[in-house]
């Protein structure tokens, strides 16, 4: 009996020490997890508590950018201060630096630009006690007016806006304040063009257009003015020849020239025949000196008769649709009659 019971205890005890040591195993495991997962969450809050490498460079970059524009800008250097002010909002955004960025853009005529600043300045920080002061200035800078380049084929043409005359003529840019305006284009002979265009706040746009000229017989610019039809004959460009100014001039000397070339003609003569009856050295040098005026007229008598000749065939005379014209009228007086000229710019 006693022999059976000494192997059963030994065997107790072998599976008793057995469990032990598994135990201690399972022990120790749980022990070096715990500790993995302690050491983990160690280094994750001081991670989180430490400042960014990043942003710890970031900043003193930003504060000198915004230095060096600062300085720039007391400098009267917009350009460069603009510059420095955006590097510095870039390295490390802050609201305030877009104030100074809208400024510079201002100052450079850049409005838009400006506008773009101020409304990220209000998107950044909402509630900004300057909002209203903001707001009022981004109204204004939307006030700014737009240009247009309005170009045609042919060039020359008279630029209305709303119906008027803007006093400018083609190729031109005019300036518009922001909205919908109604562009027409008009040419003496061609068929007036409009459009419509949309101006937005300090922009730049092109504006072209090809005018077609009129082919209705008779029809001009300005409608052959009707009531010039009573006034006599009026040479325009309608028809075969446009005698211009320098012709009628020339038609002027000839006609003043044959009055005085026939004037004194006649006075040397009468001399010449007071001379045969009484000759008296007055008389002599008289119609000596009214021969050579007589003679000294008909020279230029003759050379503004060929100048007018030569003026009629060849000038063109004014444009065609031209407000220019000569009217010839007839003229009746107590003493006689004549023709009257008006000559219209």
């Amino acid at each position: 009996m006693d022999a059976v019971a000494v192997p059963l205890q030994t065997e107790a005890r072998r599976a008793a020490e057995c469990a032990r040591t598994k135990e201690t195993r399972m022990l120790r495991s749980t022990s070096l997890v715990a500790r993995t997962i302690a050491c983990a969450l160690s280094l994750s809050s001081v991670a989180v508590a430490a400042p960014s490498p990043a942003r710890d460079d970031a900043q003193p970059r930003a504060r000198a950018l915004y230095a060096d524009g600062q300085k720039a800008l007391e400098a009267g250097n917009v350009e460069v201060a603009q510059r420095d002010f955006e590097g510095a909002y870039r390295t490390l955004p802050n609201a305030a630096v877009l104030l100074k960025i809208a400024e510079c853009r201002i100052r450079r005529s850049d409005f838009r630009g400006a506008v773009g600043a101020l409304e990220q300045y209000k998107r950044d920080r909402p509630d900004a006690p300057d909002r209203e002061d903001v707001e009022a200035k981004v109204s204004e800078l939307r006030k700014k007016p737009g240009f247009v380049s309005v170009t045609t084929a042919p060039p020359g043409a008279s630029i209305w806006v709303d119906g008027a005359d803007s006093g400018q003529t083609t190729p031109s840019a005019i300036k518009l304040a922001p909205g919908n305006h109604t562009v027409a284009l008009k040419f003496p002979g061609y068929a007036t063009a409009e459009q419509n265009v949309v101006v937005e706040f300090d922009s730049k746009q092109d504006l072209e257009s090809t005018l077609h000229e009129v082919t209705t017989a008779g029809a001009t610019a300005n409608e052959s003015r009707p009531e010039n039809a009573d006034r006599g004959t009026e040479v325009t460009a309608e028809s075969g020849y446009h005698p211009a100014a320098p012709f009628w001039i020339a038609v002027g000397v000839t006609a003043v020239g044959a009055v005085v070339t026939t004037t004194f003609g006649v006075m040397a003569l009468d001399k010449h025949s007071d001379y045969q009856d009484h000759p008296t050295k007055e008389l002599y040098d008289a119609g000596k000196r009214d021969a050579l005026i007589a003679d000294v007229s008909l020279g230029v008598t003759a050379a503004a008769a060929v100048t007018a000749a030569i003026l009629f065939f060849t000038s063109k005379g004014p444009a065609k649709g031209s407000d220019e014209a000569f009217t010839l009228s007839p003229s009746f007086e107590c003493h006689g009659g004549g023709l009257v000229g008006h000559v219209r710019f």
